[in-house]
């Protein structure tokens, strides 16, 4: 069997009919485990979904786009099972619902198609409802939505607005044909949230996060077929904590390791290839 820590050399992406989930609940390719991004495209060639999958299980981003290119649905798995926020839109790109998952439903609010909020859960967890202090929910409609990027201005010298506010929601790029090329996340005109980018073909460029402003996290870039180029992982300062970078042949050109503890448990605890 191949050792699962090894980068694959080649990370691809393939559309559904091309892939079979067996009885195992498990994702095959040509008869092997899939590793790599699964997705869907519309009959004219538009992205509507992609799950990411590592050794069959799903495990990272799970995205879903309306045929408009606004986002749909976006959510994180590790090992199979749902984490983190999950969140829904509506087609005209105000919020549908959101839920935080962990080994069961911690909070889940949901919105009517006129805004109003009409579920407003949260478990007797301290986490639970530590996270719905933090992140309150919006009993009317706010300016958090999904936007195309043409539809954003300036509010105030690099803060983002629109109609006359810093904006807080998701702006999303599409090329002339309406296919997806990008997607940016915004909190009061800040970019705080995932970053994507595809290239044309619907394959992904680059992803990460921010968090008021800042890089943190783990940033990966892939070429046009598929390949892992380069991961860079950052602290909650934006500091350097890890940064790999692969050849054309796909042999490992750069390994640099912050001489700090967190960067060294870091590296080993995701092996190349293997960012979280």
């Amino acid at each position: 069997m191949e050792a699962r820590t090894s980068r694959p050399q080649n990370v691809p992406h393939l559309p559904q009919d091309e892939t079979e989930m067996c009885t195992d609940l498990m994702l095959y390719h040509d008869g092997a485990a899939f590793t790599g991004v699964n997705y869907t495209v519309s009959e004219e060639g538009r992205l509507l979904d992609e799950t990411s999958y590592w050794w069959g299980a799903q495990d990272g981003p799970d995205l879903e786009w309306w045929p408009s290119g606004l986002i749909r649905a976006e959510g994180v798995r590790r090992h199979g099972v749902a984490v983190g926020w999950w969140r829904e839109w509506y087609e005209d790109g105000w919020p549908a619902e959101e839920s935080l998952l962990a080994e069961e439903v911690q909070v889940r609010r949901r919105w009517s198609a006129d805004g109003e909020l009409v579920m407003d859960f949260v478990s007797s967890r301290p986490e639970a409802r530590k996270a719905a202090e933090t992140h309150p929910a919006r009993r009317r409609r706010t300016t958090e939505r999904c936007l195309r990027t043409d539809e954003l201005g300036t509010y105030d010298w690099f803060v983002a607005g629109y109609e006359g506010a810093p904006f807080t929601g998701i702006a999303v790029e599409c090329d002339r044909d309406g296919r997806l090329l990008g997607t940016t996340s915004y909190r009061e005109g800040i970019e705080d949230g995932v970053r994507l980018e595809l290239w044309p073909t619907g394959r992904k460029r680059e992803q990460g996060s921010c968090r008021a402003g800042v890089v943190v996290g783990w940033w990966c870039q892939w070429d046009s077929d598929g390949n892992l180029v380069e991961e860079t992982l950052f602290d909650d300062d934006g500091k350097h904590l890890l940064i790999r970078r692969w050849g054309d042949d796909g042999a490992l050109a750069r390994d640099y390791v912050a001489p700090t503890a967190e960067a060294r448990a870091a590296a080993v605890a995701h092996p190349p290839g293997r960012p979280e």
